[in-house]
């Protein structure tokens, strides 16, 4: 059924995003079945499971504030009216971003 959706119309975009999702999920996948070959590599596997379960509440709060900044900054930043550039002498905040002031005498 996902193979029809993206021959159906699905941007490339889509599809090169759910096959790295993909390819990452078959290669923890493939972790699994590496614990078979050796006991070394098996204690491997299993220790780097139990890392990630340790830290998997960290990096939850860590996502939650890395997403909160991203956004607080996507809204700063995101405003199509006013921009940092413009020569708009009511842009606040294109007043304090010039370095020349002789070139717009008058905008301080």
């Amino acid at each position: 059924m996902l193979i029809v959706g993206f021959v159906n119309g699905a941007t490339g975009s889509t599809f090169e995003v759910v096959a790295s999702l993909g390819g990452l999920l078959l290669m923890i996948k493939f972790l699994g079945f590496l614990k078979v070959l050796s006991i070394r590599l098996a204690t491997f596997v299993l220790a780097l499971g139990i890392i990630v379960s340790d830290i998997s509440s960290f990096l939850a709060v860590l996502a939650v504030v890395m997403l909160g900044f991203g956004y607080a900054f996507y809204i700063l930043i995101s405003d199509k009216t006013v921009s940092l550039h413009d020569d708009e002498p009511d842009n606040v905040r294109a007043r304090y971003t010039r370095i020349d002031k002789r070139n717009h005498p008058g905008h301080y």
